[in-house]
């Protein structure tokens, strides 16, 4: 009983300490809780600013930073700079300054508070204001004192104030109050506008407390001059969509508009006053500035409103500029002191529609194409306050622009054959579900085809805004085939310009597939629009309540200009779905329909297609009859640029080398020296009038028919610009040879050109490693280990591929991986080592080395160490090589040693390619190292052994060595299409290692492989590379060339390339074998807050560890004779030490790259 008794005692104990603890804690959480986490200390209320919603943004000039403040003593800025408006001062600068002033203050900066102020003489003047500064400082504060009292006194006791000491509690005063303007310019605004100033809307505007406007005060009377010039800019660009107009007003008010001169100032009657701009740009250009000056409203507030209509071609902005007098440092000719007020400067958009119904005839009226000084209308000749500028230009009907459109599939021709969607599948065919004609809106409503029928319902009835009679290309595709509408010839008169408009209105396209597009076609050129989807293109709006004015048609535009001397004609194609046909599939085809409209023309002048907006539907087009020349293989030698214009001319970034020169055989002994006959430089079309009248021997052996310069260019060059051409005036091998080109660890590169040669003549392009050597170097190569076995995840040898069902771990682990990081044959005994020796290098001493030239393993009279004893001089634990073959089975996984590695070398053969232009590309990705390599493109082989005949030529062009991200995407394109050219299973590998060669990495048998020796590992460090698996590496491509000599792919023939170094060269990265007990410093920023949570958290920490531990107490005494000491046992906690580092041995001096007395770049 007694027992039970203490037990209830001791709980009642611990049940009121722990009701103790959560009431405590509890109290403290909710103390924490209520609190708001602020600073109280300062206890002034926030006004929170009203947003600007402004289109043109802060035109009614009340957002300024003085807005917020609430009562008006602490309103220091009397002059107040507004938002989104940029003020430019005037040469000379004004005396006195400009911004926003808000007329609710007016009296109370502009008129004495009634304080009752002294008057006295100070400095030989009569003064009333403070008697001292004692009572300034005493009753600065008053309700009675205004800003115009504080001004007036600072501006008089300016020394005194000035020799105060600065910690004084007067000089603190005074200097919390520093306002934005002097005394002088409230002394301005007394005598010059009076007591107050009326709003033009003054009891509404009052009302509703917009009171502020902005003000120009202009005030300059030294240097003997009439006045100055400012203004403001609105940092609101308006920006006009075709079809849309804008309506912009303002209110402008002046005062005391005076001209000085000669120490007299005069009234203004004329060349004077306040101006309105409208800085407008058209296409990007900016026009000049539309002004209405000269404004002298004498004391009134009138309105001006201007009407801005939009270009119809090309996007168009304005931005609004207000001042008081024009004029410069050097022309002061309306220079003018005085006051521009000006107040709720407002903008909307409008549609063209109501600018023609708004603007008069008989309104002040300027254009697009008026003179600067038609723009100017000067108040002082022009009657009226309503102007417009009419950045519009009109257009002309182009019905004949569709008189012989003709319907077809699209198509494209690839190699001899011509591809059509049906050649894509069958279905994809013209069908009578079809739709593709030139229809009324009319005529589309009556159509019986259900499709076309649906699409009218839907997106076409009552959203035709161009009147019922127009025209409509349908092109309505049911089945998802391709259509193409094509107009006839139109011509375009030499030195002449036009523009040529349409809309365009889609079904909804599916992300990924191509919607409408047109394509004008000129000769050769093509010069297509940005395929696109009309309901994804953002609509022309005018405001909430008019959106999409178009009804989600959408306007596109070519602009033409014929700048050669003769008459040019071209042609336009109208498309829905993909152009590009031969690299399509079923899937890039869909139904839908593209119709296109309302379309027209307007000649243009030069100044007119300058302003042209160009984009994804609007582009420029220079008619030419044949491609425009852009591509180049180099630039031009600093000493052969005069060459050029006659002859063949040296490249700046390539040398010029002969085949089986010194120069790339060493040992070869012939000279390097371009044979006599040999002609070999770069041309330009620029000159191919010269070249075509040339009677050199060079121009001989380009000889082709033609009529004329541009005739010989393109029969031979077609497009190029500035080819690199090689002619052999006897056989002969020769090439250039370019600089040293890196290739940073991690990244991929795309070096391409394309060839086009005489047939007979071959042509050679090398990527030549240049790595480790600057000699002439051989041909860029895979870097593969020779000998590569299978492993499983414990870096065991295996038989076959340890993750295939057939493996059995028991059976076929062949060698085992012991502590001291050798093999031994598994079951074996006889501890005999072995060691995959095949891949390392070897030293000067013999010793096989890793990549780095670390000895991996000794080699001593023949036979090979695992071990050297420098003190002993001693070797130990001989090593044999790894066999390839067990039992006679092969039991390796790559065995490269007697195997044709590919090089970065591809032929071109000039009678195969039938004087097309070959496309040559090679894509190259690095691994964990950089690599350094040059470009090599020859005529004849490299070694000379094969020169190209007399009479034959090779031109290489359009050269371009680019980073490129897209080196895996691109080279699975390839695999697909190699894959299906040979019938070729999608899961299967290339067989063929003439096109293809696979790899997967191990670290056991890379060349910088170390093993890990643990019996050497005195430290107990560990493996550094313990967590290395080699399940986690996947076998991939090494190496892919893709012969597309056919064109089927691309249309046209290509040889691609593909090298990728990151198969083989990885860097396996080491384990972290540190400490680990880091520990993050961190910084702890306490709060009021944080000290209530942490004294409630401490209070129940503590409360709670007495309660565990008189527990524990009360069941120890308790427990007292049945109590044994229990002695917990520990795991000793072992630390793994850094890894052994092995020293290299010597290397020879590395400092640079050993030299060829014979490389080009030596001389």
């Amino acid at each position: 009983m007694a027992k039970n008794n203490r037990t209830e005692t001791w709980r009642k104990y611990v049940l009121s300490v722990l009701s103790l603890t959560v009431a405590t804690t509890l109290s403290l959480g909710v103390f924490t809780a209520c609190s708001d986490g602020s600073d109280t200390s300062d206890d002034e209320d926030t006004t929170v600013s009203q947003a600007d919603t402004q289109l043109l943004r802060n035109g009614n000039f009340e957002f300024y930073s003085d807005k917020d403040v609430e009562d008006v003593i602490d309103r220091h800025g009397v002059v107040n700079t507004p938002n989104n408006w940029t003020f430019s001062a005037g040469s000379p600068s004004s005396d006195t300054a400009s911004g926003i002033i808000n007329t609710a203050d007016w009296t109370y900066f502009t008129s004495s508070g009634g304080y009752p102020f002294s008057t006295y003489t100070k400095d030989d003047e009569e003064v009333t204001t403070f008697a001292s500064i004692e009572e300034a400082a005493a009753h600065w504060e008053d309700d009675n004192v205004s800003a115009y009292d504080r001004l007036k006194f600072l501006d008089i006791y300016e020394d005194e104030i000035d020799d105060l000491d600065d910690d004084s509690e007067e000089a603190e005063l005074f200097a919390e109050y520093s306002y934005s303007v002097d005394f002088e310019d409230v002394e301005y605004l007394n005598s010059d506008v009076g007591a107050g100033l009326a709003l033009h809307d003054d009891a509404a505007q009052r009302e509703n407390g917009d009171t502020s406007v902005l003000m120009i005060h202009n005030r300059r009377t030294s240097e003997n001059v009439l006045g100055t010039a400012q203004y403001y800019t609105s940092g609101t660009t308006i920006t006009l969509e075709a079809g849309t107009a804008a309506k912009l007003s303002v209110w402008v008010r002046t005062d005391a508009l005076t001209h000085y001169y000669a120490d007299s100032e005069t009234e203004v009657s004329r060349r004077g006053g306040a101006y309105i701009g409208i800085t407008n740009t058209v296409g990007g250009t900016t026009l000049d500035q539309m002004q209405i000056k000269n404004i002298n409203t004498k004391g009134e507030w009138q309105e001006y409103t201007v009407y801005v209509r939009a270009s119809t071609f090309a996007s168009s902005t304005f931005t609004v500029v207000l001042g008081l007098g024009r004029g410069s440092s050097s022309d002061r000719y309306e220079n003018v002191n005085g006051y521009a007020f000006f107040d709720d400067v407002s903008c909307e958009i409008i549609s063209a529609e109501a600018y023609e119904e708004a603007v008069s005839s008989d309104w002040n009226i300027c254009t697009v194409d008026s003179l600067a000084e038609e723009k100017v209308f000067d108040t002082d000749s022009v009657t009226g306050d309503t102007f417009a500028l009419d950045l519009y230009a009109g257009f002309d009907a182009a019905g004949d622009l569709l008189d012989d459109v003709t319907f077809a599939l699209t198509s494209e021709v690839s190699g001899s054959k011509t591809y059509t969607s049906e050649s894509i599948h069958p279905s994809l065919g013209d069908s009578e579900e079809n739709v593709t004609a030139l229809m009324t809106m009319a005529e589309i409503a009556a159509s019986s085809n259900p499709t076309l029928q649906k699409i009218y319902r839907n997106d076409l009835e009552g959203k035709y805004p161009f009147g019922e009679n127009g025209n409509v290309l349908m092109l309505m595709s049911a089945n998802g085939a391709a259509y193409t509408a094509k107009t006839g010839d139109i011509s375009l008169a030499s030195g002449e310009r036009m523009l040529v408009s349409f809309f365009v209105k889609t079904s909804e396209i599916a992300e990924g597939l191509t919607g409408a597009n047109a394509t004008l076609v000129d000769g050769e050129n093509r010069t297509t629009l940005t395929a696109f989807d009309s309901n994804a293109v953002d609509t022309v709006d005018i405001d909430d309540d008019n959106q999409d004015i178009y009804n989600g048609w959408v306007q596109c535009f070519f602009f033409l200009t014929n700048e050669t001397d003769e008459d040019k004609t071209f042609h336009i194609e109208f498309s829905y779905g993909p152009t590009s046909i031969v690299s399509a599939d079923r899937y890039d085809f869909s139904d839908g329909y593209a119709a296109f409209t309302n379309f027209e023309t307007k000649p243009l002048t030069g100044t007119e297609y300058s302003y042209a907006s160009t984009g994804d539907r609007a582009v420029k087009v220079s008619l030419t009859g044949r491609a425009q020349n852009t591509s180049s293989f180099d630039d031009v030698s600093a000493t052969a640029r005069k060459d050029i214009e006659s002859r063949p001319a040296l490249p700046a970034s390539f040398t010029g080398t002969l085949g089986g020169s010194v120069a790339v055989v060493p040992d070869g002994g012939v000279s390097n020296v371009k044979p006599e006959n040999v002609y070999a430089g770069l041309l330009n079309a620029d000159y191919a009038d010269n070249y075509y009248a040339s009677e050199e021997a060079w121009r001989n052996i380009l000889d082709t028919s033609a009529a004329d310069g541009d005739e010989w260019w393109t029969n031979l060059f077609g497009n190029a610009n500035q080819p690199l051409v090689i002619a052999n005036g006897e056989a002969a091998s020769y090439g250039f040879i370019s600089q040293d080109i890196s290739l940073s660890a991690s990244t991929a590169q795309l070096v391409s050109m394309r060839v086009r040669l005489s047939e007979g003549a071959k042509a050679y392009i090398y990527l030549t490693d240049t790595t480790t050597s600057k000699s002439a170097g051989s041909a860029m190569s895979t870097n593969l280990p020779d000998v590569t076995y299978w492993y499983d995840d414990n870096g065991n040898i295996c038989r076959i591929d340890p993750s295939s069902d057939e493996f059995d771990r028991h059976s076929d682990v062949l060698f085992t991986l012991n502590e001291n990081g050798l093999y031994t044959r598994t079951g074996d005994t006889s501890a005999m080592y072995y060691a995959n020796l095949y891949n390392y290098d070897t030293d000067d001493e013999g010793n096989y080395v890793t990549r780095d030239g670390t000895v991996a393993f000794y080699v001593h009279e023949g036979r090979t160490y695992a071990y050297y004893d420098l003190e002993t001089d001693t070797y130990s634990t001989e090593v044999t090589c790894l066999p390839t073959e067990v039992s006679g089975e092969t039991i390796t996984r790559y065995d490269f040693r007697n195997a044709t590695l590919p090089s970065a070398v591809i032929e071109v053969d000039g009678t195969k390619a039938a004087g097309e232009w070959v496309t040559v590309s090679f894509y190259l990705n690095a691994g964990s190292e950089a690599k350094t390599y040059r470009l090599e493109v020859w005529s004849g082989s490299r070694d000379g052994s094969a020169p190209n005949p007399e009479d034959s030529y090779v031109i290489f062009d359009n050269y371009s060595n680019d980073s490129t991200s897209d080196f895996a995407s691109i080279r699975d394109e390839a695999v697909e299409e190699i894959k299906r050219a040979n019938g070729i299973a999608e899961k299967d590998n290339i067989t063929d290692s003439a096109i293809a060669m696979y790899y997967t990495f191990t670290f056991y048998d890379a060349t910088s492989y170390l093993r890990y020796d643990a019996t050497q590992d005195e430290d107990e460090l560990g493996n550094p590379y313990g967590s290395y698996t080699q399940s986690s590496y996947e076998e991939q491509l090494v190496y892919l060339y893709w012969d597309d000599s056919e064109g089927l792919a691309t249309g046209s023939p290509a040889y691609t390339f593909f090298l990728d170094y990151s198969a083989a060269d990885v860097t396996v990265e080491e384990d972290d074998l540190g400490e680990g007990d880091e520990e993050e410093d961190t910084t702890e920023t306490e709060t009021d807050n944080n000290v209530w949570l942490l004294i409630s958290s401490g209070v129940l920490a503590v409360v709670l560890v007495a309660v565990i531990v008189l527990v524990i107490v009360r069941r120890q005494l308790e427990k007292r004779s049945r109590r044994q000491r229990i002695k917990a046992e520990s795991a000793p906690v072992v630390r793994p030490l850094p890894p052994q580092v092995k020293k290299p041995a010597a290397k020879k001096d590395e400092t640079s790259v050993p030299e060829d007395e014979y490389d080009p770049y030596n001389n």
